[in-house]
């Protein structure tokens, strides 16, 4: 099943600047794991950032 995820979205996750999964997390211990169960590429929404939105996100820094 892993194989056909990376098969389907192999596109988003080889060329992506920004990207967000669907999908579960799975706990062991002090190791989490992000199962994924689709990927979408944000790219495009970079170029909405300026560099005030991003000192709103991170302020000071």
């Amino acid at each position: 099943m892993f194989e056909n995820i990376i098969e389907q979205y192999r596109r988003e996750i080889l060329h992506s600047k920004l990207m967000m999964v669907e999908g579960k997390l799975q706990v062991e211990g002090e190791v989490i794991h992000v199962i994924v169960e689709k990927c979408y590429d944000l790219s495009k929404m970079l170029r909405k950032l300026s560099t005030g939105d991003l000192e709103n996100v991170f302020p000071g820094g």
